[in-house]
């Protein structure tokens, strides 16, 4: 089983089933106005998880990677009123990733699900659209028996 695989397919399922999603996208970052509230997932990159004194693993052991897909989500609206509702679909989307079990299962005792932070549309300089782009970092073993 690939873990990566199984993690972004999650993420698709657990955007599907958010009350009043009206698109999901995965590597698609096209996205139809009228296609909104949407979420879109960039499975984006990985790199292994380091510890102070070097990568964490052993010899032939697993090795730990932390993948942090790019989850954008595209609410309704423009202006002030864009603001609170942008803020609702970030709490619901930490929710039900946060607390996923599936997702748990999948990064293991020794993994870890970390919110890693925001970035909206809303700032000096940006488009004044609801949108947030949120990063989440899922830190996995890899073991190379299970690719």
């Amino acid at each position: 089983m690939d873990r990566r695989e199984a993690i972004l397919e999650r993420l698709v399922a657990i955007a599907d089933a958010l009350p009043g999603v009206a698109a999901v996208l995965r590597n698609t970052p096209k996205l139809d106005d009228t296609a909104r509230p949407a979420v879109v997932i960039l499975d984006a990159d990985e790199a292994v998880e380091t510890a102070p004194e070097g990568p964490r693993r052993s010899a032939g052991g697993p090795i730990l990677i932390a993948m942090t897909p790019q989850v954008f989500i595209h609410a309704t609206g423009e202006g002030e009123n864009a603001g609170p509702i942008v803020n609702q679909w970030r709490a619901a989307w930490l929710k039900a990733v946060l607390l996923d079990p599936v997702l748990k299962s999948l990064v293991g005792p020794n993994g870890s699900i970390r919110y890693a932070g925001a970035a909206t549309g809303f700032g000096w300089g940006r488009e004044y659209r609801g949108e947030i782009g949120i990063e989440i970092a899922f830190v996995y073993p890899l073991n190379l028996s299970d690719l």
